[in-house]
Order: C-alpha cells, then sequence, then structure tokens
C-alpha cells in the first residue's frame, strides 16, 4: 500500500492548483477585471444643478446616458469635489477611469471626449448699481468694482485677467456658494458664474427670499458658452461615451435632459449678441 502519492498525482494537484491561485492573487491586486464588472469611478466637480455632493445632476445624466448608449453596462459612480480638485485628483488616482468638466484651455493627461455639456458663464449685478446694465464691453464694469469668480475663470474666461486688474478686488473662489454670500450681503458688487449654477446656490441660500432677490438681481452672459470635456483613461471607454453621446443627441434624449435644467431663474437675462459664438 502507497502511502504517499506519486510524483504524477503530485503534478496533476499542483497544476490544477495553479489556476485557481493565479485567480485568487488577480483579485487581490486589484488586477483588471472586464469592463462588464468594472465599477466606473469618475472624478467630478461639485456645481449644482449639473453636479450636486452626491453625483447626481445634469451632467451626471448626461453622462450615464451616453455611456449606456455606448453599450457600458458598469456601475458608475461620480465623487463630487470642488472645481478644479477634480483635474487633481484624476491625475494623481489612477482609481479614476474619467474626469469630468474639463475645458478646452487644459492640458490634462488622458482622451478626451468631445463636448458634451456648456455652461453659460456671465456677470450677475443688482440693477440698482447699475441702472444702464454693464455696457457695449461689459468687462469694463469690473473697473473700480469688487469682484468674484469661479476658480479658473481668468484662464477659462477671454477677457477676465486682464479686467480684472483695473478692479478694486477681484477673488476665484472653488466653493461657489460662497459668491452668494457675498453678493447678498454687499459684499462684492459683481459675481463671474455660470447662470444656473449661480441660481442654484442662491435659491438653497435664500429660500423663500430667493425671489425678492432674483427680481433685482440682472445676468448679462458676456461669454460665448464654455465647451466642457471628459478626459478617459481608455480608449475603449471613451470611444464608447463618445458613440453614445452622438446616439443620445441624435434621438433626442439629450434634448430632453437639458431642457428639465433650463427652468426659468427668475432673474433678469440681458439680451447679447457675442460675436464668434
Amino acid at each position: 500500500m502507497k502511502l504517499f502519492p506519486s510524483r504524477s498525482a503530485l503534478l496533476d494537484c499542483a497544476l490544477g492548483i495553479v489556476p485557481v491561485l493565479i485567480f485568487a492573487l488577480a483579485i487581490r491586486s486589484g488586477a483588471p477585471r472586464p469592463s462588464s464588472e468594472q465599477l466606473i469611478r469618475v472624478a467630478t466637480a461639485q456645481l449644482p444643478p449639473q453636479m450636486n455632493s452626491k453625483g447626481e445632476g445634469q451632467e451626471a445624466k448626461i453622462i450615464i446616458a451616453a455611456l449606456r448608449a455606448g453599450g457600458v453596462k458598469a456601475d458608475i459612480v461620480f465623487d463630487a469635489m470642488p472645481f478644479t480638485r477634480h483635474w487633481k485628483a484624476f491625475a494623481a488616482n489612477n482609481r479614476y477611469a474619467a474626469v469630468t468638466t474639463v475645458p478646452e484651455e487644459l492640458k490634462l493627461d488622458g482622451l478626451r471626449s468631445k463636448v458634451y455639456v456648456n455652461y453659460q458663464n456671465g456677470i450677475f449685478y443688482k440693477t440698482a448699481a447699475f441702472p444702464n446694465g454693464l455696457g457695449k464691453d461689459a468687462l469694463t464694469a469690473l473697473s473700480n468694482r469688487k469682484v468674484v469668480a469661479f476658480a479658473g475663470a481668468a484662464t477659462i474666461l477671454p477677457g477676465v485677467r486682464s479686467a480684472s486688474h483695473s478692479s478694486i478686488e477681484y477673488l476665484e473662489q472653488k466653493d461657489q456658494q460662497s459668491h452668494t454670500v457675498l453678493f447678498v450681503n454687499d459684499k462684492v458688487d459683481l459675481v463671474i458664474a455660470d447662470e444656473l449654477i449661480f441660481a442654484q446656490y442662491t435659491r438653497e441660500y435664500l429660500g423663500a427670499d430667493y425671489a425678492k432677490t432674483a427680481d433685482a438681481t440682472a445676468f448679462d452672459p458676456v461669454f460665448c458658452p464654455t465647451p466642457y470635456h471628459l478626459v478617459f483613461r481608455e480608449d475603449s471607454l471613451r470611444d464608447a461615451f463618445d458613440a453614445g453621446l452622438a446616439s443620445i443627441r441624435s434621438d433626442g434624449t439629450l434634448d430632453d435632459i437639458e431642457k428639465t435644467y433650463a427652468t426659468g431663474t427668475g432673474i433678469t437675462k440681458v439680451s447679447r449678441q457675442n460675436q464668434g459664438c
């Protein structure tokens, strides 16, 4: 009677165990799984109603709809953080498969998508302080005024950097809720921001008193709409997104999403014809 297995039996056993060990190690080491099983984590900017702290909003709906239309079935998670910080998070952490809200001017390593959203930036002001509006050359209104803008405005928006030099004070704040606080409490004269984002934060801050402030405020869309891209790490995911984006644009899904968020703000919007838009 043999007390020990033969060499051939031991070899067969070893060969059977090896694949199991390799599979287990692959899971423990975080090796890539098939795309259908992956969790797609996206670094994004907290800019309601485009994207709130829970990763919900217009941008989230557009991105999810486009990826689904492009055949991507994986769960999609948005990590929302202050604007500009999300770019740094993507650059520093490979767990992010993509990053949102990337302007044309920003150089970021990765694969850039087609434009998926446009922000309408402009200047908010109190009508009592500017009874005749901002004038033909609206940026001259920054002269001798206190101004707050979103982080990166002087880089993204043409003419802002040079115009800011003549202001009494020019601040760029990542936390755009602070724009509302400063404006409502007369700490600044002008706010450079996106139309929907400023209105959303102001509505949240003032609650029932929002209508009164909205009636006394005007928004001048001084700038052409700012186009934004996603940047991906993998070409397969970028290509799926671009294909899906084209699909939801042609079938009306994108238009339906945008109409949902294009509700009136109650703030007077100045009619302006911008050259080159």
